[in-house]
């Protein structure tokens, strides 16, 4: 059997205060530095057909990435997954969230979103193969409000 590969382009925002924000996006490390305000990550990665995950985690969260005074937090760092592309293909929110993606903070299990990320988070970002029949995949479920869609380019 041949190994399957697609494509994985994200783009983001990102603000960050301290020297360092380390994240991991689909087991590779991705270094964001002070003043930073976007980044970009592209990698080739293996599927199966059917229901694949990639993770992205930021677990490691240093306190030079929140300004505290006495007790009250008054900026940190943040993160943003933006556009995410699967083999040159824009996944909207709506249908990630439909494929069951989970953000969330694996401290505190509070549930976040892709966007201003600003503390410890993990993400498990699912998505199906062959993307031709992600729509069909997801139609079959009670949550198909027919929203669902591609933006190519």
């Amino acid at each position: 059997m041949n190994a399957l590969t697609i494509s994985l382009d994200i783009k983001g925002t990102c603000r960050i205060l301290g020297k360092k924000f380390d994240m991991i996006i689909a087991n590779e490390t991705v270094s964001l530095s002070q003043g930073q305000q976007s980044f970009s990550f592209y990698k080739n990665i293996s599927c199966t057909n059917g229901w694949n995950s990639v993770y992205m985690e930021h677990i490691d969260h240093p306190n030079d990435l929140t300004v505290i005074e006495q007790e009250n937090i008054i900026d940190y760092s943040t993160v943003s997954f933006d556009v995410v592309k699967i083999n040159g293909y824009e996944v909207s929110n709506n249908m990630c969230q439909r494929s069951g993606t989970k953000c969330y903070n694996p401290i505190t299990d509070k549930q976040l979103t892709l966007y201003d990320l600003g503390e410890p988070f993990k993400v498990e970002y699912k998505f199906y193969y062959p993307l031709e029949y992600w729509t069909f995949a997801l139609a079959t479920s009670k949550a198909n409000w027919g929203k669902m869609g591609w933006k190519h380019g």
